[in-house]
């Protein structure tokens, strides 16, 4: 983040202006002869009132010596200057608006500056947002569109909603990918498979490269206070130009959520490629056709069903997990997860044991 002078104060072009007149003892009269302008119009810049233009500051170049780049530049910033007072003014005006939004933790977070005040705050904000006033909210993102569908579980704020979806296409702008290829993701799914059996220090650079040489971005983003977010998959830019994006938080905590989340947005980016945003919220239950196929997607990558038949008889400790879970090729605490999503195993169990937990290594993020 770089750091811009920004001087409380800055001085009117007419100060200045008199200052030089003072030293040659000169009246706005005289320099107003010498120049061949009115009175009125010296009188108005020296005020304030009236700028000066790129012909005037040509005239008070030949007439005082200092160059029509220095009487514009001067003219530009003091009016630059003015405008930002009238406008943090007006922003300030609309701090209520920021109620919506978890303005705190994102600065905690770096995703804007702490800053003095209110004015300031909401200008911050309209940056991170890329709008210039409040006036559009609440259509960012497509929030009003209904370009998602809302938890049947959780209302999530739809404000802070949009703020994790914007901090997901910054970090995706980052991200240089290959152009999109479809083949080469189906192909490269057993070697993204294969990293649910490494630590998270090991995985995650692996999950973005090898993403991003098939042209999809993978954004980890933390989650914000009241956004129970898993996982989103969606397309960013222009058509023709448009990067597959696979936005994750690490919400549930335990890997065998992260990885079914993560294998459920590409199958959203395999099977229903570019037909909207797909949005997954925590403890989602949904009866839409292309959210069961994305579910069906994931469980076939993670553990086939084929290779897979449990019986509710089936007495599974530590031993018969990890013998099971190693003939399969995947994490124990994966083949976990999906025998209490079968129901063969209950969700309170000493086996929750074998999920490797997932955090951010920022504790800011927690």
């Amino acid at each position: 983040m770089t750091n811009a002078y920004k001087p409380n104060y800055v001085m009117a072009p007419g100060v200045t202006l008199l200052e030089m007149l003072e030293e040659r003892g000169w009246t706005q009269a005289e320099l107003a002869h010498r120049m061949g302008r009115p009175l009125k119009t010296i009188n108005e810049i020296v005020k304030g009132k009236a700028s000066i233009t790129p012909e005037t500051a040509l005239q008070l170049e030949r007439t005082l010596g200092a160059s029509a780049g220095f009487w514009l530049n001067n003219e530009r910033r003091y009016r630059e200057h003015l405008a930002r007072e009238d406008e943090e003014s007006s922003f300030a005006q609309h701090a209520s608006w920021l109620k919506e939004l978890p303005v705190k933790k994102m600065i905690d977070l770096g995703w804007i500056p702490a800053v003095r005040t209110a004015g300031e705050r909401v200008r911050e904000v309209l940056k991170f947002f890329a709008i210039a006033n409040p006036m559009p909210w609440p259509d960012l993102g497509g929030l009003a569109s209904g370009a998602f569908r809302k938890s049947l579980v959780y209302d999530s704020h739809s404000a802070a909603l949009a703020a994790w979806l914007r901090r997901g296409e910054l970090e995706a702008e980052k991200v240089a990918t290959a152009p999109y290829n479809e083949q080469k993701l189906r192909l490269l799914l057993p070697t993204l498979r294969a990293l649910t059996l490494e630590s998270q220090a090991s995985f995650e650079q692996k999950l973005r490269d090898l993403c991003g040489e098939c042209g999809v971005a993978v954004a980890l983003v933390p989650e914000l206070p009241g956004v129970r977010v898993s996982g989103v998959a969606r397309w960013l830019g222009a058509p023709g130009r448009q990067k597959a994006v696979v936005q994750m938080s690490y919400r549930c905590r335990f890997n065998d959520s992260f990885w079914f989340t993560f294998f459920h947005e590409l199958g959203h980016l395999l099977l229903h490629r570019k037909q909207g945003l797909f949005i997954d919220f925590e403890g989602q239950k949904n009866t839409d056709q292309q959210e069961a196929e994305a579910n069906e997607f994931a469980a076939e990558v993670l553990i086939p069903a084929a290779k897979l038949n449990p019986s509710k008889k089936t007495a599974w400790n530590e031993s018969r997990i990890r013998a099971t879970a190693q003939m399969l090729g995947i994490h124990p605490g994966i083949l976990v997860g999906r025998l209490q999503h079968g129901k063969s195993l209950p969700y309170r169990t000493a086996l929750n044991s074998l999920k490797e937990k997932l955090c951010w290594a920022d504790s800011k993020a927690l």
